[in-house]
């Protein structure tokens, strides 16, 4: 709810149904926008999914994907991978997902 309330009072939800268009031809704007308005990484596993989630309302309301770049992250769970590292021993995230989790 605070992350929703963040997106409100920053003004990011407001900019963004002012400008629909806008973030379909540039989703990187959305990320960096989402991301200052909730003070978080741009590939923070909120961000990232709040991205992915513009894609697919986009896909549903327009049949097609955004043109993101084939390098946008994955959403992470940076406790998925923790357990993981932990669990597999010499396991070793790839530098964008360290970098996801503050960790690299």
């Amino acid at each position: 709810m605070r992350r929703l309330e963040r997106l409100f009072a920053g003004g990011v939800v407001g900019k963004i149904l002012g400008d629909l268009d806008g973030y379909v031809e540039d989703p990187l704007a959305l990320q960096a926008d989402i991301a200052r308005a909730l003070n978080n990484r741009p590939t923070q596993k909120t961000v990232v999914f709040a991205v992915k989630a513009f894609d697919l309302a986009h896909l549903v309301t327009r049949g097609e994907y955004l043109q993101l770049p084939r390098e946008f992250p994955i959403p992470v769970d940076c406790r998925v991978v923790e357990i993981t590292r932990r669990a597999q021993g010499s396991w070793r995230a790839s530098p964008a997902t360290r970098r996801s989790c503050g960790r690299g």
